[in-house]
């Protein structure tokens, strides 16, 4: 192959060189070539100076990658705290619609005592309904967050 292109495609992967991107076998082709040439190891000594110290650039990759790595562990396992955290939330508030509507009907003409009564009977109903509203608002709650994840999903991968 002609010199000039073979300078040419190694002054195209010198980035990735110098930032640990290229495979072992690119590795020794660049470094091979740049055994002859002058002017690809000053462009290489001058892409690592522009990218910080040496000795830590090419450390930097497998550690980087390893913290990255670490990072998103704790990021999804954050993101799955939150959605039961907002699941249990939401249960909760469902459950507090019953009363919350019950007791905005009662404040306008008060608790009759027949309501009392009818309460004081059927209590069991009302926690059943007051499960049934909550397991309603985490349902829905966690609907909503299936179809935002799934939104950021494909936004992501387009």
């Amino acid at each position: 192959m002609n010199e000039t292109k073979v300078c040419s495609m190694v002054k195209d992967l010198l980035p990735l060189y110098v930032d640990n991107l290229t495979s072992k076998e690119t590795n020794d082709a660049i470094e091979s070539h740049m055994e002859a040439c002058q002017s690809c190891q000053n462009e290489c000594r001058l892409l690592r100076e522009d990218a910080g110290e040496e000795g830590l650039r090419q450390k930097l990759p497998a550690e980087h990658s390893a913290r990255e790595i670490d990072y998103l562990k704790k990021l999804k396992k954050y993101q799955n705290i939150n959605l039961v955290m907002g699941a249990v939330i939401s249960f909760f508030l469902g459950m507090c619609l019953l009363p919350a509507i019950s007791v905005l009907s009662f404040l306008d003409k008060g608790i009759q005592d027949y309501q009392l009564a009818r309460f004081q009977i059927a209590w069991h109903i009302v926690l059943y309904k007051m499960f049934l509203w909550g397991v309603a608002a985490c349902a829905l709650y966690l609907f909503c967050m299936f179809i935002i994840r799934k939104g950021m999903r494909r936004k992501c991968a387009a």
